[in-house]
């Protein structure tokens, strides 16, 4: 007789459950949030490069965080709809700032967004599979502080700041910069049609290794990345995923 539970595999010393689909988390803009300390997520101080995806459905024109480690590195959706990737050192000096076009994202419409560079040469942004940089500035002043904790629907100082819906949450440091323009990268997290695609076991299929994050549905299950699991305040609940 077979049992309807998760199968679990053992990775890295930890149990970590094999989803077979994605869900996602509705933050509600008021008390929902994810938080991982350093220690816990595992995204170290780096001059190298960095690569962020999420899937959001926003709810709020406002201005709102969307992830934040500390007050060091944070991506907020702005109310024209325009996201921007904001990047510190531990001496609080700015040296990546990544905006996206304005209007890139309607409210209660699920969307892509991919973050790609390395401090002092590359900075891409991508939202629905097209390139989407509007502005950048990137120096190699010193390392992003990704050393810090790290928040889903939070500021950097742990309050609350996101009312819509994420899934797909992924956030890695890659060997080398992944360039979103080369032929087959885009199409690693989002079909022609615009759909997600699947990023395998622990969301290997992207650079080949598991990253150090990975929330299928947002923030609410475990973090099936490389890294640790989260604690939740709020809680978010769960929502109906892109398709």
């Amino acid at each position: 007789m077979g049992l309807n539970r998760p199968f679990l595999k053992p990775v890295s010393g930890a149990l970590q459950y094999q989803h077979s689909r994605r869900g996602a988390s509705n933050y509600d803009g008021t008390n929902d949030y994810v938080s991982w300390t350093s220690a816990v997520h595992g995204v170290g101080d780096s001059a190298g490069a960095y690569l962020i995806s999420f899937w959001i459905n926003p709810e709020n024109a406002g201005d709102e965080y969307v992830l934040a480690f500390g007050n060091r590195v944070f991506i907020r959706r702005k109310t024209n709809g325009q996201f921007i990737l904001t990047g510190k050192t531990s001496g609080n000096v700015v040296i990546v700032a990544v905006e996206s076009t304005t209007g890139v994202s309607a409210l209660d419409t699920w969307c892509h967004v991919v973050f790609s560079g390395v401090p002092g040469s590359e900075a891409q942004v991508y939202v629905d599979g097209e390139d989407a940089l509007s502005a950048a500035s990137t120096n190699d002043a010193g390392t992003l502080r990704f050393e810090e904790t790290l928040y889903a629907g939070a500021t950097g100082g742990g309050t609350a700041s996101l009312t819509g819906s994420l899934s797909e949450v992924y956030i890695t440091q890659p060997a080398t910069f992944f360039d979103l323009s080369a032929p087959g990268n885009i199409d690693k997290f989002i079909t022609a049609s615009g759909s997600p695609v699947s990023l395998g076991y622990q969301a290997a299929n992207v650079t080949g290794s598991a990253p150090q994050i990975y929330l299928p549905d947002g923030g609410l299950r475990n973090n099936l990345g490389a890294g640790g699991q989260g604690t939740i305040a709020g809680p978010p609940t769960r929502a109906r995923p892109p398709t």
